[in-house]
Protein backbone atom coordinates (compact mmCIF):
# COMPACT_ATOMS: atom_id res chain seq x y z
CA UNK A 1 0.00 0.00 0.00
CA UNK A 2 3.05 2.43 0.94
CA UNK A 3 4.55 2.09 -2.77
CA UNK A 4 0.99 2.63 -4.24
CA UNK A 5 0.38 5.70 -2.92
CA UNK A 6 3.36 7.12 -3.80
CA UNK A 7 1.95 9.01 -6.60
CA UNK A 8 -1.09 10.15 -4.87
CA UNK A 9 1.40 11.99 -2.40
CA UNK A 10 3.45 13.14 -4.77
CA UNK A 11 1.04 14.69 -6.46
CA UNK A 12 -0.28 16.82 -3.36
CA UNK A 13 2.47 17.13 -1.79
CA UNK A 14 3.43 19.35 -5.29
CA UNK A 15 -0.03 20.71 -5.43
CA UNK A 16 0.27 21.98 -1.70
CA UNK A 17 3.41 22.31 -0.22
CA UNK A 18 1.79 23.77 3.04
CA UNK A 19 -0.31 20.63 3.67
CA UNK A 20 -3.86 22.79 3.21
CA UNK A 21 -6.64 20.48 4.43
CA UNK A 22 -8.43 19.08 1.01
CA UNK A 23 -11.58 17.16 0.66
CA UNK A 24 -11.94 14.03 -0.55
CA UNK A 25 -14.84 13.05 -2.47
CA UNK A 26 -16.76 9.73 -3.78
CA UNK A 27 -20.11 10.15 -5.79
CA UNK A 28 -21.32 6.17 -5.88
CA UNK A 29 -24.73 5.35 -6.95
CA UNK A 30 -24.59 2.73 -3.64
CA UNK A 31 -27.10 3.39 -1.38
CA UNK A 32 -24.56 2.30 1.85
CA UNK A 33 -22.22 4.71 0.35
CA UNK A 34 -24.24 7.37 -1.51
CA UNK A 35 -21.49 10.55 -1.39
CA UNK A 36 -19.04 9.68 0.92
CA UNK A 37 -16.52 12.54 1.93
CA UNK A 38 -13.79 13.22 4.69
CA UNK A 39 -11.35 16.35 4.94
CA UNK A 40 -7.67 15.66 5.13
CA UNK A 41 -4.44 17.45 6.18
CA UNK A 42 -2.37 14.03 6.56
CA UNK A 43 -1.78 13.32 2.81
CA UNK A 44 -0.64 9.96 3.80
CA UNK A 45 -4.11 8.58 5.67
CA UNK A 46 -5.85 10.67 2.82
CA UNK A 47 -3.91 8.49 0.04
CA UNK A 48 -4.43 5.07 1.76
CA UNK A 49 -8.12 5.33 2.44
CA UNK A 50 -7.99 6.77 -1.46
CA UNK A 51 -6.91 3.78 -3.06
CA UNK A 52 -8.76 1.59 -0.65
CA UNK A 53 -11.90 3.11 -2.06
CA UNK A 54 -10.77 3.20 -5.75
CA UNK A 55 -9.68 -0.76 -5.60
CA UNK A 56 -13.88 -0.87 -5.01
CA UNK A 57 -14.48 0.89 -8.33
CA UNK A 58 -15.26 4.02 -7.53
CA UNK A 59 -13.13 7.03 -8.98
CA UNK A 60 -11.85 9.66 -6.24
CA UNK A 61 -12.16 13.42 -6.20
CA UNK A 62 -10.51 16.11 -4.29
CA UNK A 63 -11.72 20.52 -3.94
CA UNK A 64 -8.66 21.76 -5.94
CA UNK A 65 -8.75 25.16 -3.94
CA UNK A 66 -8.91 23.33 -0.79
CA UNK A 67 -11.54 23.80 2.19
CA UNK A 68 -12.79 25.62 5.31
CA UNK A 69 -14.55 22.01 6.18
CA UNK A 70 -13.70 20.43 10.00
CA UNK A 71 -10.56 18.05 9.57
CA UNK A 72 -11.24 14.49 10.73
CA UNK A 73 -8.96 12.19 8.63
CA UNK A 74 -11.12 10.01 8.13
CA UNK A 75 -14.06 9.79 5.60
CA UNK A 76 -18.02 8.92 6.32
CA UNK A 77 -20.84 7.60 3.48
CA UNK A 78 -24.24 9.43 3.17
CA UNK A 79 -22.93 12.81 3.97
CA UNK A 80 -24.99 16.34 3.11
CA UNK A 81 -22.23 18.65 3.72
CA UNK A 82 -19.83 18.77 1.19
CA UNK A 83 -17.24 21.63 0.38
CA UNK A 84 -19.85 24.86 -0.95
CA UNK A 85 -17.90 27.81 -2.67
CA UNK A 86 -17.75 29.92 0.90
CA UNK A 87 -16.27 27.10 2.52
CA UNK A 88 -13.03 27.88 0.05
CA UNK A 89 -10.82 29.77 1.62
CA UNK A 90 -8.86 31.52 -1.57
CA UNK A 91 -8.53 30.79 -5.32
CA UNK A 92 -5.27 28.57 -5.67
CA UNK A 93 -5.66 27.38 -8.99
CA UNK A 94 -7.34 27.93 -12.51
CA UNK A 95 -8.09 24.59 -13.68
CA UNK A 96 -8.05 24.19 -17.59
CA UNK A 97 -9.58 20.77 -18.18
CA UNK A 98 -9.69 19.54 -21.92
CA UNK A 99 -11.79 16.41 -22.69
CA UNK A 100 -12.43 14.74 -26.05
CA UNK A 101 -15.86 14.96 -27.70
CA UNK A 102 -17.42 11.42 -27.33
CA UNK A 103 -20.44 9.57 -26.24
CA UNK A 104 -21.94 10.01 -22.53
CA UNK A 105 -20.00 7.66 -19.90
CA UNK A 106 -17.47 6.14 -22.20
CA UNK A 107 -13.35 6.16 -21.85
CA UNK A 108 -11.55 7.83 -24.20
CA UNK A 109 -9.51 6.16 -27.15
CA UNK A 110 -6.12 7.17 -27.85
CA UNK A 111 -6.69 8.69 -30.48
CA UNK A 112 -9.40 11.02 -29.21
CA UNK A 113 -6.69 11.51 -25.74
CA UNK A 114 -3.88 12.62 -28.12
CA UNK A 115 -6.50 15.56 -29.53
CA UNK A 116 -6.91 16.79 -26.15
CA UNK A 117 -2.84 16.60 -25.49
CA UNK A 118 -2.25 18.22 -28.64
CA UNK A 119 -4.71 21.15 -27.25
CA UNK A 120 -4.01 21.46 -24.36
CA UNK A 121 -0.22 22.30 -25.64
CA UNK A 122 -1.29 24.59 -27.58
CA UNK A 123 -3.04 26.48 -24.57
CA UNK A 124 -0.17 26.26 -22.78
CA UNK A 125 1.88 27.99 -24.85
CA UNK A 126 -0.68 30.43 -26.02
CA UNK A 127 -0.46 31.58 -22.22
CA UNK A 128 3.25 31.14 -22.15
CA UNK A 129 3.46 33.85 -25.32
CA UNK A 130 1.51 35.97 -23.04
CA UNK A 131 3.55 35.76 -19.90
CA UNK A 132 2.16 33.10 -18.16
CA UNK A 133 4.30 30.99 -15.55
CA UNK A 134 4.42 27.41 -16.47
CA UNK A 135 1.16 25.69 -14.80
CA UNK A 136 1.20 22.22 -13.74
CA UNK A 137 0.36 19.61 -16.39
CA UNK A 138 -1.66 16.55 -15.50
CA UNK A 139 -3.23 13.27 -17.16
CA UNK A 140 -6.79 12.81 -16.16
CA UNK A 141 -7.14 9.18 -17.48
CA UNK A 142 -9.42 10.37 -20.45
CA UNK A 143 -8.67 14.33 -20.92
CA UNK A 144 -5.28 16.54 -19.50
CA UNK A 145 -5.77 19.23 -17.34
CA UNK A 146 -3.55 22.65 -16.73
CA UNK A 147 -3.23 23.86 -13.12
CA UNK A 148 -2.06 27.35 -13.19
CA UNK A 149 -1.32 28.76 -9.94
CA UNK A 150 -3.43 31.94 -8.72
CA UNK A 151 -3.88 33.65 -5.77
CA UNK A 152 -7.00 35.37 -5.56
CA UNK A 153 -9.95 36.16 -2.59
CA UNK A 154 -12.94 34.18 -3.55
CA UNK A 155 -15.73 36.68 -4.29
CA UNK A 156 -18.23 37.62 -6.98
CA UNK A 157 -15.96 39.60 -9.22
CA UNK A 158 -12.88 36.77 -8.99
CA UNK A 159 -15.58 34.02 -9.77
CA UNK A 160 -16.73 36.10 -13.09
CA UNK A 161 -13.22 36.92 -13.56
CA UNK A 162 -12.28 33.26 -13.63
CA UNK A 163 -15.20 32.13 -15.12
CA UNK A 164 -14.58 34.47 -18.34
CA UNK A 165 -10.90 33.33 -18.67
CA UNK A 166 -12.32 29.57 -19.56
CA UNK A 167 -14.69 31.15 -21.66
CA UNK A 168 -11.97 32.98 -23.44
CA UNK A 169 -10.03 30.23 -23.53
CA UNK A 170 -13.20 28.08 -24.82
CA UNK A 171 -14.16 30.19 -27.66
CA UNK A 172 -10.51 30.26 -29.32
CA UNK A 173 -9.73 26.68 -28.86
CA UNK A 174 -12.58 24.30 -28.69
CA UNK A 175 -14.06 22.52 -31.52
CA UNK A 176 -15.47 19.45 -32.89
CA UNK A 177 -13.43 16.94 -31.27
CA UNK A 178 -12.25 18.87 -28.09
CA UNK A 179 -14.03 21.18 -26.05
CA UNK A 180 -12.43 23.10 -23.07
CA UNK A 181 -14.08 22.93 -20.22
CA UNK A 182 -15.92 26.27 -19.23
CA UNK A 183 -17.69 25.13 -15.70
CA UNK A 184 -13.79 24.46 -13.65
CA UNK A 185 -14.10 28.21 -12.55
CA UNK A 186 -16.24 27.72 -9.34
CA UNK A 187 -13.82 27.73 -5.96
CA UNK A 188 -15.38 24.71 -4.87
CA UNK A 189 -14.82 22.71 -8.11
CA UNK A 190 -13.49 18.96 -7.46
CA UNK A 191 -11.00 17.45 -9.84
CA UNK A 192 -9.47 14.02 -10.13
CA UNK A 193 -7.13 12.66 -7.36
CA UNK A 194 -4.17 12.16 -9.07
CA UNK A 195 -2.83 8.76 -9.34
CA UNK A 196 -5.97 6.52 -9.14
CA UNK A 197 -7.76 5.02 -11.55
CA UNK A 198 -10.04 6.57 -13.68
CA UNK A 199 -13.11 4.46 -14.86
CA UNK A 200 -15.63 5.57 -16.91
CA UNK A 201 -17.99 3.17 -18.59
CA UNK A 202 -17.01 -0.27 -19.72
CA UNK A 203 -13.46 -1.16 -19.58
CA UNK A 204 -13.05 -2.03 -23.58
CA UNK A 205 -9.81 -2.36 -24.96
CA UNK A 206 -10.11 0.65 -27.36
CA UNK A 207 -11.56 2.79 -24.44
CA UNK A 208 -9.69 1.33 -21.23
CA UNK A 209 -9.80 2.60 -17.62
CA UNK A 210 -6.32 4.58 -16.72
CA UNK A 211 -4.37 5.79 -14.05
CA UNK A 212 -4.62 9.90 -13.58
CA UNK A 213 -1.42 11.48 -13.10
CA UNK A 214 0.21 14.24 -12.32
CA UNK A 215 3.31 14.90 -14.35
CA UNK A 216 5.98 16.35 -12.24
CA UNK A 217 8.70 17.27 -14.95
CA UNK A 218 11.32 19.15 -14.26
CA UNK A 219 11.52 21.50 -11.17
CA UNK A 220 8.40 21.23 -8.44
CA UNK A 221 7.54 24.87 -8.01
CA UNK A 222 4.80 27.00 -10.18
CA UNK A 223 4.84 30.80 -10.45
CA UNK A 224 1.97 32.37 -9.23
CA UNK A 225 -0.12 34.09 -12.36
CA UNK A 226 -0.08 37.80 -12.10
CA UNK A 227 -3.44 39.35 -11.61
CA UNK A 228 -3.12 41.54 -14.28
CA UNK A 229 -2.04 38.51 -17.17
CA UNK A 230 -5.87 36.38 -15.96
CA UNK A 231 -7.70 39.93 -16.38
CA UNK A 232 -6.11 40.66 -19.89
CA UNK A 233 -7.21 36.91 -20.42
CA UNK A 234 -10.64 37.57 -18.69
CA UNK A 235 -10.83 40.84 -21.23
CA UNK A 236 -10.44 38.67 -24.39
CA UNK A 237 -13.66 37.19 -23.78
CA UNK A 238 -15.78 40.33 -24.53
CA UNK A 239 -16.38 41.32 -27.94
CA UNK A 240 -15.94 44.71 -29.71
CA UNK A 241 -18.49 44.22 -32.50
CA UNK A 242 -20.88 46.54 -31.30
CA UNK A 243 -19.52 49.32 -30.83
CA UNK A 244 -21.26 52.82 -31.24
CA UNK A 245 -20.58 56.73 -31.09
CA UNK A 246 -21.35 58.49 -28.06
CA UNK A 247 -25.34 59.63 -27.29
CA UNK A 248 -26.15 62.69 -25.05
CA UNK A 249 -24.53 63.45 -21.74
CA UNK A 250 -21.39 61.19 -22.59
CA UNK A 251 -17.67 62.79 -22.71
CA UNK A 252 -15.47 63.27 -24.93
CA UNK A 253 -12.14 62.39 -24.54
CA UNK A 254 -9.54 59.12 -23.94
CA UNK A 255 -10.80 55.63 -23.21
CA UNK A 256 -9.72 56.18 -19.32
CA UNK A 257 -11.91 59.22 -19.24
CA UNK A 258 -14.59 57.79 -20.79
CA UNK A 259 -14.28 54.60 -18.28
CA UNK A 260 -14.59 56.85 -15.52
CA UNK A 261 -17.81 58.18 -16.73
CA UNK A 262 -18.85 55.15 -17.17
CA UNK A 263 -18.33 53.23 -13.64
CA UNK A 264 -20.10 56.55 -12.27
CA UNK A 265 -22.93 55.94 -14.82
CA UNK A 266 -22.76 52.44 -13.72
CA UNK A 267 -22.84 53.14 -9.53
CA UNK A 268 -25.53 55.89 -9.88
CA UNK A 269 -27.93 53.53 -11.22
CA UNK A 270 -27.11 50.64 -9.04
CA UNK A 271 -25.46 48.47 -11.57
CA UNK A 272 -23.54 45.35 -10.19
CA UNK A 273 -20.30 44.99 -12.26
CA UNK A 274 -16.73 43.76 -11.64
CA UNK A 275 -13.09 45.72 -11.85
CA UNK A 276 -12.45 47.32 -14.72
CA UNK A 277 -10.06 45.33 -17.06
CA UNK A 278 -8.09 46.66 -19.51
CA UNK A 279 -7.56 45.22 -23.15
CA UNK A 280 -4.90 44.79 -25.81
CA UNK A 281 -6.29 47.87 -27.53
CA UNK A 282 -6.45 50.37 -25.25
CA UNK A 283 -10.21 50.22 -24.55
CA UNK A 284 -11.96 49.01 -20.77
CA UNK A 285 -14.53 46.49 -20.58
CA UNK A 286 -16.36 45.56 -17.36
CA UNK A 287 -18.60 42.70 -16.76
CA UNK A 288 -22.19 43.82 -15.55
CA UNK A 289 -25.24 42.35 -14.85
CA UNK A 290 -28.10 41.90 -17.74
CA UNK A 291 -31.03 44.02 -17.50
CA UNK A 292 -33.46 41.84 -19.24
CA UNK A 293 -32.91 38.33 -18.02
CA UNK A 294 -32.26 37.74 -14.41
CA UNK A 295 -31.36 33.94 -15.66
CA UNK A 296 -27.98 35.08 -17.02
CA UNK A 297 -26.57 36.37 -13.90
CA UNK A 298 -24.63 34.07 -11.25
CA UNK A 299 -25.09 34.91 -7.88
CA UNK A 300 -22.55 38.45 -7.84
CA UNK A 301 -25.25 39.72 -10.96
CA UNK A 302 -22.23 39.46 -13.28
CA UNK A 303 -22.13 37.11 -15.98
CA UNK A 304 -20.96 37.07 -19.60
CA UNK A 305 -22.83 40.45 -20.27
CA UNK A 306 -20.12 43.63 -21.09
CA UNK A 307 -19.94 47.30 -21.92
CA UNK A 308 -16.96 48.84 -23.12
CA UNK A 309 -15.16 52.23 -22.70
CA UNK A 310 -12.88 53.42 -25.84
CA UNK A 311 -11.96 56.24 -27.38
CA UNK A 312 -14.78 56.09 -30.40
CA UNK A 313 -17.40 55.73 -27.53
CA UNK A 314 -19.38 52.97 -25.73
CA UNK A 315 -20.17 49.40 -26.38
CA UNK A 316 -22.65 46.60 -25.16
CA UNK A 317 -22.02 42.75 -25.86
CA UNK A 318 -23.98 40.00 -24.42
CA UNK A 319 -23.69 36.02 -25.53
CA UNK A 320 -27.34 35.67 -24.60
CA UNK A 321 -29.69 34.85 -27.57
CA UNK A 322 -32.31 36.59 -25.94
CA UNK A 323 -29.80 39.69 -26.43
CA UNK A 324 -28.44 39.51 -29.78
CA UNK A 325 -30.65 42.88 -31.04
CA UNK A 326 -29.13 44.91 -28.24
CA UNK A 327 -26.92 47.13 -27.90
CA UNK A 328 -25.12 50.07 -26.12
CA UNK A 329 -28.11 52.64 -26.73
CA UNK A 330 -30.52 49.90 -25.65
CA UNK A 331 -28.45 48.88 -22.47
CA UNK A 332 -28.10 52.34 -21.35
CA UNK A 333 -31.80 53.46 -21.73
CA UNK A 334 -32.69 49.84 -19.80
CA UNK A 335 -30.67 50.88 -17.00
CA UNK A 336 -32.30 54.78 -16.90
CA UNK A 337 -35.76 53.33 -16.53
CA UNK A 338 -36.76 53.33 -20.57
CA UNK A 339 -37.84 49.80 -20.52
CA UNK A 340 -39.45 46.47 -18.64
CA UNK A 341 -36.32 44.84 -17.86
CA UNK A 342 -37.69 41.81 -16.69
CA UNK A 343 -35.59 41.35 -13.76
Amino acid sequence: MEERSTPIRAALNALYPDGIPLEMRVITKSARLGTASGVYDNYDILAKHALELNAQGYNIYITVNGTNLTVANSWVPNTRHTTKDKDVPSYRYLLVDFDPVRAPNTSSTDEEKAKASNMATAVRGYLADRGWPDPFFADSGNGFHLLYRVHLSVDPENIAMMRQCLAALDAKFSNEVCKVDTTTYNPARITKLYGTLTRKGANAPDRPHRSSELKLEGKIERGIVPFELISVLAAGNATTEQIFAKTSGEPEGTADEKLTWLLNWLDARGVRHSNPHKRDDGSWVVFVSCPWKAKHSIDSGITETAVFAMPGGFGFDCRHDHCADKHWTDFRHAMEGGVDSQR
